[in-house]
Formats: structure tokens, C-alpha cells, sequence
């Protein structure tokens, strides 16, 4: 079943690669290049993304800051993350309940195609009420 994703990611390439892998899987995706871009389109919804692929170093928001940022709305913080990083001590280091997984850099699309699949909410036709 197609799922709404949001691609957060600074890194043109990746961005549009993602995209086009997700589109090709026939997933909807909107891609941002940085989490302040992606909260703001956030916040301006009635209805919200399946799951989001979250870059943990971004310039203006990155990862940690855009997740801070959500943790302070019910909404928001129901929406199952998947968070990219190079680093590979970063799965030592989250501990929020929305992180569902951490994808490494470079992406392995196997990987990250069974992640989204298990992890993305079934609808987020949520109301934009509850922000």
C-alpha cells in the first residue's frame, strides 16, 4: 500500500535519489532540505505523512532540533521516524520513542525499503485541530 513519506535530507543527491527509489515503490513523497522546511509544512497540514526520513546533520534545523521540535505536539510526535546518519555510534544515542530506526549512510535501499514497511503508520489523516 502507498504511503505518504517525507524525505528530509540537505544532500541534493540523496534527496533526489530517495525520491525517486520511494516514487518507484509508489510511495507519495514531499522532500525537504532541512527540518525547519519540513516543520513548518508540518504544521500547516490536515493531513500527515506515514513516516518521515529524517537526516540527522542538516544546516538551519538538523535531526535532533526538528524532533525537539515535535515532541511538544501529540500529533506530531506520533509520526514514526526513520533517522539517516554517517555516524555510526548514532543509534547510541537517540532515545526517542518516535525514532523507529536508524538508516546508515550510504543507504542500503534493501534495508531501508523493509524499514519503511515495517515501521510507517497505516493512515495519518489525522486532524490538523490537534497541533
Amino acid at each position: 500500500m502507498a504511503k505518504l513519506i517525507y524525505v528530509v535530507e540537505d544532500d541534493e543527491f540523496i534527496r533526489q535519489g530517495l525520491c525517486e527509489v520511494l516514487e518507484g515503490e509508489g510511495h507519495q513523497v514531499k522532500a525537504f532540505a532541512n527540518g525547519r522546511l519540513a516543520l513548518t509544512d508540518l504544521q500547516a497540514q490536515r493531513a500527515f505523512p506515514d513516516l518521515i526520513l529524517l537526516d540527522r546533520m542538516m544546516p538551519v534545523m538538523d535531526g535532533d532540533a526538528f524532533l525537539a521540535e515535535t515532541v511538544h505536539c501529540p500529533v506530531l510526535s506520533g509520526i514514526p521516524v526513520l533517522l539517516f546518519s554517517a555516524h555510526r555510534e548514532a543509534k547510541d544515542s537517540v532515545a526517542n520513542p518516535q525514532v523507529k530506526g536508524i538508516i546508515q549512510k550510504p543507504v542500503d535501499l534493501d534495508k531501508l525499503l523493509d524499514s519503511i514497511a515495517a515501521h510507517a503508520s497505516p493512515s495519518r489523516a489525522s486532524s490538523a485541530n490537534n497541533l
